[in-house]
């Protein structure tokens, strides 16, 4: 299984390499069964849902696989049910693998639910192998039942939105688990019996209070809080007994020090439990920002202490406390209070690039009959070739070839190449033949847990649910360019309607939805997304690598709802696409140097892969140095300014990659020249030349597109972080001095859009205009 691969198995694809050091393929699609459902005389069958012109299906093709037909969820427990979250095994499994909230690492085992808080950085050793450091799941204490041997199995109760509730069950008994990202708290309420404690490891009772005892195990420190009138027994033993009285309810926390204090601080919140976590934004584009509230209730005043990560504090004014503590993703300071607001820049991105740059025109003719020469599907290198991952490559070389092809008056190829993504993304949006179920090539909507899976696929998106976003945003955005040619393609009545359930798939920002959890790749607290449904296989909890394939998703989702006036689609996805950007700098890039880890092993800036308790330099499939890095740079398009935002750091980077590379420009390099071009577009012209000709170009690349790219950022510069502007499709770029702006109007009439340096520009309709 490839958890959390975003597709880029084989993606050598873009060199004149072939590299074939890939992870073991698990993926039983074999999309060769020439099966289809039975006919029925009139009309799709009875497993096709109509959706306008389009459809997906309710039954799944025989020769697919599908993810479990089971969920382990309370009977009480309804509604589409989230995966690719921190907690997202506890559904998935009978017993589920470590839920890395941070501080807490917790594992509900048959035996017992096992607490750790580490705080001191290991390296290698980890599931990526040796370039992996990480927090390990050392557990200090074994929480367990008095009245039960074992637990029967854990089952989900509920959630929040980076809360999550569940109950471990055993034949008599249970425990009901409330655990939260960044909280120091985990709350536990037992049926059927008392607590049993057991300690593990060096331990000292550092503190006595009847009901509350404070305990330091191999240097983490916790207080243990139980009700009032109730007293701990078994001290000298390290295995602590509490009957827990008439609410059975325990609350551990982790402390920062070992002292009276810390026990009072964190015991005044101890018994508020947490009963629920929201995420709530708005889109100020005439500010050109983004302000996120996080908001918690409790049983309490909704009062609480909480961490907040580096893209939460570094744009918030709210008041922290001297504490903190040591997470994978940098310092995890503490606040106390109901909520907390996040104020962050939208830089804006672009359909494409302006057309101001010194190009040749005969070279650049050529090079665009190239590409429209390639208008036809092309396989990809991995099984299946035709799947999702690799039909979705082929929809954005091609999607944005077209604008290029609009500035240099290609009018004929336009058509050509529209129609190639028109046809072949109507097929997969399309899930019958006449009266027949088609056997690939189309979305198949599963029930149990509230997905809708294309087939084929591949990396796990099927069974395991892997992926979505990667996948379904290269969909996203062959739909968004065929919108702003083609609006009636894209009208409800026709396919905009099945387009919207495959945006709500990885990007549902509805509550309440009949068919999607909210949000399902994105993790609300942590800024990012996470690409495993599921991290069954992983100890080490969730994990992302390509966060520039997610925010590429992030940004087909604006230019989608902005073609087809969907307002609440375009502003998820301007909240999604900030915040993925700001932590892609902040865990990925680490531009700030604060956030990786400060340990001599790791010797990197810049981090291939986050992971639930740590980061990684590699990728799932090679340790080719290009792929490490340019992984979570491609697809490079008008969606990638945020790498340039910090030039100067782009070309940190850059040259990093050279150091560790012993030959450079083989395997990515037409995506290596393009990157290059943020920090300096001279050197990227000089190293394009030399193997713009000879290379073999990649599925989701053309050389027209990587010539028009260095071109135009030699003429314009890199990407300006001072300006924003009011319009989504608008940005500012700056080179010795001088800005140049650019906004493209997709109205039906002229608009006027406004920087907030006080430039104006008038962008005719249906225009990309600019001015320095």
């Amino acid at each position: 299984m490839l958890a959390g691969c975003p597709g880029q198995t084989g993606e050598s694809t873009d060199t004149d390499t072939t590299d074939t050091d890939t992870a073991t393929d698990t993926e039983t699609e074999t999309a060769t069964d020439t099966e289809t459902a039975t006919e029925t005389e009139t009309g799709p069958p009875e497993s096709v849902t109509q959706v306008g012109a389009g459809s997906y299906a309710t039954e799944r093709p025989d020769q697919y696989e599908g993810p479990p037909e089971e969920a382990y969820v309370a009977d009480d427990v309804s509604g589409p049910i989230p995966t690719n979250t921190w907690w997202s095994d506890i559904p998935w499994a009978q017993f589920p693998t470590n839920l890395w909230s941070h501080p807490f690492v917790v594992g509900p085992g048959f035996l017992s639910l096992q607490v750790g808080a580490p705080q001191e950085w290991t390296f290698g050793s980890g599931i990526m192998g040796g370039n992996f450091a990480h927090l390990p799941a050392d557990f200090d204490l074994s929480v367990k039942h008095q009245a039960l041997d074992e637990f029967d199995d854990n089952v989900l109760t509920g959630w929040g939105d980076w809360s999550v509730d569940y109950r471990m069950r055993g034949d008599g008994g249970h425990i009901d688990m409330t655990q939260v990202q960044a909280s120091p708290y985990l709350f536990c309420r037992y049926e059927g019996g008392g607590a049993l404690v057991s300690l593990r490891g060096e331990s000292e009772v550092w503190a006595q209070q009847g009901n509350v005892l404070g305990l330091t195990i191999d240097e983490s420190h916790y207080g243990l809080y139980a009700p009032e009138g109730t007293t701990w027994s078994g001290l000298d033993e390290g295995e602590l007994t509490n009957g827990l009285g008439d609410s059975g309810a325990l609350t551990i926390a982790t402390l920062p020090e070992a002292s009276d204090a810390a026990l009072a601080q964190f015991g005044t919140y101890a018994f508020d439990r947490v009963t629920d976590t929201r995420i709530d934004w708005n889109v100020d584009l005439g500010a050109g920002e983004v302000t996120t509230t996080y908001a918690f209730e409790t049983t309490g005043d909704d009062t609480t202490i909480a961490g907040l990560y580096p893209h939460q504090y570094n744009y918030s004014e709210a008041d922290l406390l001297d504490e903190s503590f040591v997470s994978p993703r940098g310092d995890l300071r503490l606040f106390e209070g109901s909520s907390f607001e996040i104020v962050q820049p939208y830089q804006g991105v672009l359909p494409n690039l302006p057309g101001v740059g010194e190009y040749d025109t005969e070279e650049m003719s050529q090079y665009l009959r190239e590409g429209i020469s390639r208008a036809e599907m092309e396989q990809g290198p991995e099984k299946p070739p035709d799947g999702a991952y690799w039909t979705g490559k082929n929809y954005y070389r091609i999607a944005e070839l077209i604008p290029i092809a609009d500035q240099f008056d290609e009018q004929n190829g336009i058509e050509q190449l529209l129609s190639a993504i028109r046809t072949e993304l109507s097929g997969w949006l399309t899930a019958s033949n006449g009266s027949q179920l088609a056997v690939d090539d189309l979305f198949v909507y599963d029930d149990t847990w509230g997905t809708m899976i294309a087939y084929p696929a591949g990396f796990g998106a099927p069974a395991d649910l892997n992926d979505h976003h990667f996948h379904y945003g290269y969909y996203t955005r062959a739909a968004a360019e065929i919108a702003r040619h083609d609006p009636e393609w894209a009208a409800q009545e026709q396919y905009g309607g099945m387009m919207d359930l495959v945006i709500r798939d990885f990007a549902n920002p509805t509550r309440d939805h009949d068919m999607f959890p909210f949000l399902r790749n994105f993790s609300p607290y942590s800024g990012h997304s996470w690409a495993a449904g599921t991290h069954g296989a992983f100890d080490s909890g969730n994990n992302q690598e390509s966060s520039s394939e997610a925010i590429h998703a992030y940004a087909a989702m604006i230019m989608w709802g902005e073609y087809t006036g969907n307002e609440e689609l375009k502003e998820a996805g301007i909240f999604l696409y900030t915040q993925e950007t700001i932590a892609t700098r902040e865990y990925w890039f680490d531009e700030r140097g604060e956030n990786l880890p400060d340990i001599e092993e790791w010797e990197w800036d810049y981090a291939c892969q986050v992971w639930g308790n740590g980061v990684a330099w590699t990728t799932w499939w090679t340790d080719e140095v290009e792929a490490i890095y340019l992984i979570n740079a491609l697809p490079l398009g008008g969606h990638s300014f945020y790498l340039g935002l910090d030039d100067e750091h782009a070309g940190a980077i850059y040259d990093e990659m050279l150091e560790y590379d012993d030959t450079d420009y083989n395997y990515y390099p037409g995506i290596e020249a393009k990157y290059r071009a943020f920090s300096d577009p001279a050197d990227a012209r000089t190293r394009w030349e030399e193997i713009r000709d000879s290379y073999t170009v990649g599925l989701g690349e053309t050389r027209a597109r990587t010539e028009h790219w260095i071109e135009t950022l030699a003429a314009i510069g890199s990407p300006d972080p001072e300006v924003t502007a009011d319009h989504p499709l608008a940005t500012v770029f700056e080179k010795n001095g001088t800005r140049t702006y650019v906004a493209y109007n997709d109205d039906d009439s002229a608009t006027t859009v406004t920087f907030s340096d006080g430039t104006t520009l008038d962008v005719p309709a249906g225009e990309m205009a600019t001015t320095s």
